[in-house]
């Protein structure tokens, strides 16, 4: 668990994270969104949507962990969808969840 939180972490310190669903949505529509985690605490409304946006831009979604663990390891507060922008770090989270 925390080497998959420490690859969040790497990634926020590279610059290659998005956090927000509207900061998200719009890197999804330029492709520039390699893998969207949304936080099993998050409101069904941003699942629902989340899911919808990566099928439509074929992004594979991750349900993993809490708001507030998730934000933590990116520096940030109040984060239930985080977007990881570097395929190499995006893959490397996938191998460690699953």
């Amino acid at each position: 668990m925390n080497k998959i939180y420490g690859i969040l972490g790497i990634a926020a310190k590279a610059g290659k994270i998005i956090s927000g669903f509207d900061s998200i949505n719009d890197a999804a529509k330029r492709k520039q969104v390699s893998l969207i985690i949304v936080s099993k605490d998050a409101s069904e409304k941003t699942e629902k949507e989340m899911r919808f946006t990566c099928c439509k831009y074929g992004i594979p979604i991750v349900i993993f962990g809490t708001i507030e663990e998730n934000s933590h390891a990116i520096g940030k507060k109040n984060r239930a969808t985080i977007g990881i922008c570097d395929i190499g770090l995006a893959n490397k989270f996938l191998e460690l969840v699953e």
